[in-house]
């Protein structure tokens, strides 16, 4: 399956099959991407984010809540970055530039 570039936006996907699971895998995913799946469970649907650390690597599903009808959803209380703080060993390169501005006010 051929996918374009995902932007920003969240994707509730209903996980009834190996070939979500596939798909998934084979998604461009980020670590910031905002895709959701939902399964369905006998007393109601459990709720878990799907993301990459990078696109090389394995799909990271994790729970982050349940809903059930009589009394809605329980999410869990960590923050999206919080859940995706372990970068798993993933060096990470960054640079920084001072720049000082001669401005005339």
């Amino acid at each position: 399956m051929h996918f374009q570039a995902l932007k920003k936006h969240t994707f509730l996907l209903i996980k009834d099959s190996q070939q979500l699971r596939k798909v998934i895998q084979e998604a461009p995913l980020e670590l910031d991407s905002n895709v959701y799946i939902y399964e369905e469970k006998p007393t109601g649907y459990k709720l878990s984010e799907a993301y990459k650390i990078d696109r090389k690597m394995p799909v990271i599903v994790n729970p982050v809540g349940f809903w059930i009808m009589s009394s809605g959803l329980t999410k869990t209380s960590q923050s999206f970055w919080d859940r995706r703080k372990d970068l798993q060993g993933l060096t990470v390169s960054i640079a920084a530039v001072n720049v000082k501005c001669h401005c005339m006010t």
